[in-house]
């Protein structure tokens, strides 16, 4: 990686935003944009122009910080945050189900596309 705490993977996609929650990819060497239902290795904080561009991810497990992450809704400080779909996070689901926890808000997010400061922690699953 490039500093403790962070690797480069090869991107599966072109990924325009950055701070979005990323996956294991293609191949362990890779990483893609992770949805709902996934369960994030970290975020990504680059870039990528074009597929197999190597873009930084700080692992969540390894976080010695706290992170930017990209509200999919509103969120208010205080929230436990699952991914939720396009690489975003939103407030853990209080409705039946599994979903993994990737942290706590540290800041409010009015609305959709808000970067907020968040306390990572690797994700855990977490059954409602």
């Amino acid at each position: 990686g490039f500093w403790p705490g962070s690797k480069a993977y090869a991107a599966d996609a072109v990924i325009s935003t950055r701070y979005l929650l990323g996956k294991i990819g293609s191949t362990a060497g890779n990483i893609a944009i992770a949805g709902a239902a996934d369960k994030p290795i970290g975020v990504i904080t680059d870039e990528a122009a074009a597929i197999g561009d190597f873009v930084d991810v700080d692992l969540l497990g390894s976080a010695k910080e706290t992170k930017i992450m990209v509200a999919s809704a509103a969120i208010a400080a205080g929230d436990y945050l699952m991914p939720a779909a396009n690489g975003k996070v939103a407030t853990m689901s209080a409705s039946a189900g599994t979903y993994y926890c990737v942290g706590r808000a540290l800041k409010a997010a009015a609305a959709d596309g808000d970067q907020i400061e968040v306390d990572p922690i690797a994700a855990i699953k977490w059954v409602v």
